[in-house]
């Protein structure tokens, strides 16, 4: 009796362990697999992805620039500044940003063919004005100034169209990584279940022989949710023996999983990160701060609640950077983005629109508030210093544009243009101060 008996019960245990074994080799198999696939995605996300969206905000910010000195050539009126416009134009239409993609660099240089063409024109205008011909001077300028407009045109789409893709390339990648960790949270919950259905299976057909393996094996594991390595003892039964050798490789595969999977978490906030925040300041970037500022424009109105907007830049900054070259200019600029956020309230919005030009949302603000906190800024900024090793030290100052929410209709570009005319009338009075529109 006794010899049949333990021939079925061989048998048995044979084809349970041969099960178990298939079962977790290819689970761990297809585990390696996914933890491979998310390394993959995240180091190209490193090594690929995020110098793109970085050469993307490059760009954007050099066409900005690029339009700001178009502007330039189109509204002053001292020769000497358009020539050095010039200058600064061919510079940034040189940039290495722009030399890989044949769009780009073709309107980039369309930009300094038309710009320096609108400074000829300019000239011969100033030329005519100073003869008493001004209708003659407007009307000899004005297909320049037509085409410049036409060019600013296709510069700010393209702008617009950089920051989408790159918007759009970290939503694809984000979307990838969530794919990947649907897979692996779906493939470990399918090699815990299958551990569970196999465990359960063994202890209804295998008998005292494998309850103290069994036991060995769910003790280790849960110990191994605690930080400790699995590691299960040799069996001199083969099949036991293989199940050991499986547990171990899953517990691995697992740990490795959730290590891949908090590198996934990073790299997304990451991509956030990189959506939204200007990289030389750190503080919102245009699109962020335009698309926030609507919404928080939008609130204000729609509970009649008062808002105002404030346009800051830095005096002469082209000259910071004229003299004392790109680098210091850099650090200015992160100096006068610190004194800002700190001189603002937490519910305040400040962003970089581009270049030296920054904005500041005041929710529930009225036109002496907004006055209050403009002048609170300038004289914070004024009180800026940055000293060389020759012993000089450069001093900045800004100006600022205050436009304060209408009950009428606004919208949030006609409220920066509002804002904006008031800061270009505080340069035209001196530079220094505080203008409301």
């Amino acid at each position: 009796m006794q010899g049949p008996y333990s021939w079925r019960l061989g048998r048995l245990t044979l084809i349970a362990s041969a099960i178990l074994a298939v079962v977790f080799i290819v689970g761990g198999v297809s585990l390696y697999r996914e933890v491979g696939n998310i390394r993959e995605l995240a180091a190209d996300t490193r090594s690929r992805l995020m110098p793109f969206i970085s050469d993307r905000q490059r760009a954007v910010v050099n066409i900005e620039r690029l339009r700001q000195n178009g502007a330039a050539i189109v509204e002053s009126t001292d020769s000497r500044v358009r020539a050095d416009t010039l200058v600064m134009i061919a510079h940034l239409a040189k940039h290495p940003v722009f030399q890989d993609d044949p769009t780009l660099r073709a309107a980039v240089q369309d930009a300094e063919r038309v710009a320096s063409k609108l400074a000829e024109v300019r000239d011969r205008g100033d030329r005519l004005r100073q003869s008493g011909q001004n209708a003659a001077a407007d009307e000899a300028e004005r297909p320049a100034r037509q085409e410049w407009r036409q060019i600013d045109e296709t510069l700010d789409s393209l702008s617009e169209s950089l920051l989408i893709s790159a918007q759009d390339l970290g939503a694809r990648r984000s979307d990838a990584f969530n794919e990947a960790a649907a897979q692996v949270q779906f493939m470990v919950a399918g090699s815990y279940a299958l551990l569970f259905l196999a465990l359960l299976g063994a202890g209804i057909l295998v008998h005292q022989l494998l309850l103290k393996p069994i036991l060995l094996t769910t003790d280790s594991l849960d110990r191994s949710e605690d930080g400790h390595a699995v590691t299960l003892p040799d069996s001199k039964i083969r099949e036991i023996d293989l199940f050991y050798r499986s547990v171990e490789r899953m517990a691995t595969a697992l740990s490795e999983i959730e290590e891949a999977h908090r590198q996934a978490r990073a790299a997304q906030a990451e991509l956030r990160r990189l959506a939204s925040v200007d990289e030389l300041t750190g503080v919102a970037n245009r699109r962020w701060f335009t698309a926030m500022a609507s919404r928080e424009l939008e609130r204000c109105r729609r509970f009649g609640h008062q808002l105002a907007l404030l346009m800051v830049d830095v005096d002469h900054f082209k000259r910071v950077n004229d003299t004392h070259g790109h680098a210091v200019g850099d650090e200015v600029l992160k100096a006068f983005t610190r004194v800002l956020e700190g001189n603002l309230r937490s519910v305040d919005l400040l962003g970089r629109l581009g270049g030296e030009e920054f904005a500041v949302v005041l929710p529930e603000a009225d036109d002496s508030a907004a006055r209050q906190t403009a002048e609170r800024l300038r004289q914070a900024v004024e009180g800026l210093q940055f000293p060389f090793e020759d012993g000089t030290v450069l001093r900045i100052t800004t100006s600022v544009g205050i436009a304060i929410l209408s009950t009428t209709g606004e919208t949030l570009d006609s409220l920066l243009a509002r804002a904006d005319g008031a800061l270009y009338a505080a340069k035209r009075q001196g530079r220094n101060r505080v203008v409301v529109n």
